[in-house]
């Protein structure tokens, strides 16, 4: 898909208060509850809302249930209407709409409004304590981690965004002292459009490429998450205008400081002048060569490169919202993998299930082969988003015991395997993860690791990450029960 120009979106061009008899159409419900809590949020305040959604009422039946009680003007599924774009005064974009649909140009010819979710909160949103977190990997746990210091510091967060749904619902709830933890996609950054507010804090995780299905190139995905550079209210408290972003990327940096923000450098290596990262076994903190140290490494759950970094911005975050530097260490201690992220579902005869179906890029699953090398049986495959293959090749050419490639690109990953060195004996190619699930529970040892890290989307043979991890749990599960009878 290649990326098309499209019609500008705004920011609301009233208060939630003023939504009486305003026409609304819902562009798509979506499938992690953005769609359904917009459409609740604006009809329950008076607004004649519609929702239209290509997909059928089975495979929405989460999200419609939701809407059950929701005074909605009316639901079209399976398909659009142009009528429908024609009436509406604003039509809330889901952010998996592909760029370029001709029905946003059609919408705002006909005169609409073309706005987010996402975009409707940033407007809204009471309090000026709000931070956003964009990147490639480690958006969620980083974000989790934030708002676990914010809260543990006595202050009430609330936590959304591309992360458990929308807050549009919290909107009464949200006091103007407390603090907001936004998860941002490249989906719902592309469409922020240039007047809506940016959060005072942000954070990027590593970029690396992903979605380039979507975006149609690396360039159009890394713009959209840049969006989030956009310099913030100046009504802003200073010391909130903090960028907490990867050592790695200096270009961010620049941007981040000639846009007005204080940018602290984050990663797992040692920070020279100033900086959080590891230092002498330590997250550490350096502003002019004062060391500030927060947590012990050995407290961290897990200790890969990227879990480091991933608490290193969180950190500085937290700090820049306020939080207290003495709650970092237990916090971090008692912090368990998020679902479907590198989680370790059971141990059967001294072999190790792992769950992380939610590394859908290839740099994800490579950073889960580190974390359990050489031991890893790799089951790999899915939609492939674009991006290079080869990095997860080298991977488990060098850190993994084999690696069985499933689903619609199982042919193309192994392809790219064998071309990176990876021996033939090593490679298995099946159609679909039961299949390669019960080819790994037959050549795994005791020591081994069975890793479902797709590195792909789930979108060919599953509705999402989550469905797809929850099928390897009942492949787990029915492995234990047959070995147990055995």
């Amino acid at each position: 898909m290649i990326a098309s120009p499209e019609p500008a979106f705004s920011p609301p061009d009233r208060s939630p208060d003023s939504l009486v008899g305003v026409r609304i159409l819902v562009f798509g419900l979506g499938g992690f509850g953005g769609g359904v809590g917009a459409a609740r949020f604006l009809a329950e305040r008076g607004a004649d809302v519609m929702v239209t959604d290509l997909r059928s009422r089975d495979q929405l039946e989460t999200a419609l249930t939701a809407l059950e009680s929701v005074p909605l003007a009316g639901i079209r599924l399976e398909g659009h209407d142009d009528d429908d774009f024609r009436r509406a005064d604003w039509v809330v974009v889901n952010p998996a709409v592909p760029p370029g649909s001709p029905l946003l140009s059609f919408a705002t010819r006909a005169g609409a409004k073309l706005v987010t979710e996402i975009g409707l909160f940033l407007s809204w949103c009471p309090t000026p304590f709000v931070a956003g977190v964009t990147g490639s990997n480690g958006k969620s746990t980083t974000c989790r981690l934030l708002a676990d210091f914010l809260s543990a510091s006595g202050f009430a967060t609330h936590l959304g965004g591309n992360f458990g749904g929308s807050l549009l619902g919290d909107l009464d709830r949200i006091g103007a002292e407390d603090r907001v933890v936004l998860e941002l996609s490249s989906f719902q950054l592309a469409r922020l459009g240039a007047d809506t507010p940016r959060p005072p804090a942000i954070a990027f995780t590593p970029i690396t490429a992903n979605h380039l299905d979507w975006h149609g190139s690396f360039e159009h995905y890394r713009a959209a998450k840049e969006e989030l550079l956009a310099s913030p209210p100046q009504s802003t408290h200073p010391h909130t205008r903090v960028a907490a972003l990867p050592i790695e990327h200096p270009e961010l940096i620049d941007r981040a400081q000639s846009g007005g923000r204080t940018v602290v450098p984050c990663g797992s290596a040692e920070p020279v002048e100033h900086g959080i990262g590891i230092r002498d076994g330590h997250l550490v903190a350096v502003e002019s060569g004062v060391v500030h140290r927060f947590a012990e490494i050995d407290a961290f759950p897990r200790t890969g490169a990227h879990d480091f970094a991933n608490a290193a911005t969180a950190c500085a975050l937290a700090l820049a919202l306020g939080a207290d530097p003495t709650v970092f260490e237990t916090t971090i201690a008692t912090q368990r993998p998020l679902p479907h992220r590198q989680e370790k579902i059971a141990v059967v005869d001294g072999v190790f299930f792992i769950d992380d179906s939610k590394a859908t890029t290839p740099e994800a699953a490579r950073a889960a082969i580190d974390a359990v090398a050489p031991h890893a049986i790799l089951l790999a495959g899915g939609h492939h988003k674009g991006g290079d293959l080869r990095p997860l090749a080298h991977a488990v050419r060098d850190h993994a015991r084999r690696a069985i490639c499933f689903g619609e690109c199982r042919e193309e990953l192994a392809a790219v395997l064998r071309a990176e060195g990876v021996e033939e004996g090593r490679i298995d190619v099946l159609h679909d993860l039961r299949s390669a699930f019960l080819r790994a529970a037959s050549v795994a040892t005791p020591g081994d690791v069975v890793l479902l890290s797709p590195a792909c989307a789930s979108f060919d043979q599953f509705r999402n990450y989550e469905e797809r991890g929850a099928r390897f749990r009942e492949l787990v599960s029915e492995h234990r029960k047959g070995e147990a009878r055995g």
